[in-house]
């Protein structure tokens, strides 16, 4: 639950929009329910879907960032 007020965070900081917060907290839901189910049911297959997850959750997630990046003008004041 640490991640979602981390997203929180970043969208009131003004660095993303309201987007992002939304689809990254599907989206740890979703690694967490595998997390859960998991935990619940040790088999072979929900041990590669956990596996799987873990490995795409944090590229889609600096992807959704990046994508939903807000425009800053930090560079202009630089010169």
């Amino acid at each position: 639950m640490s991640f979602l007020s981390w997203y929180l965070a970043i969208l009131v900081g003004g660095l993303t929009s309201g987007w992002f917060c939304l689809e990254s907290t599907l989206l740890t839901l979703a690694i967490s329910a595998t997390a859960v189910s998991f935990y619940h049911n040790r088999t072979t297959q929900n041990a590669r879907r956990m596996f799987l997850a873990s490995i795409l959750y944090l590229p889609v997630i600096m992807s959704g960032l990046m994508f939903h990046r807000l425009c800053d003008n930090w560079h202009s004041s630089l010169d």
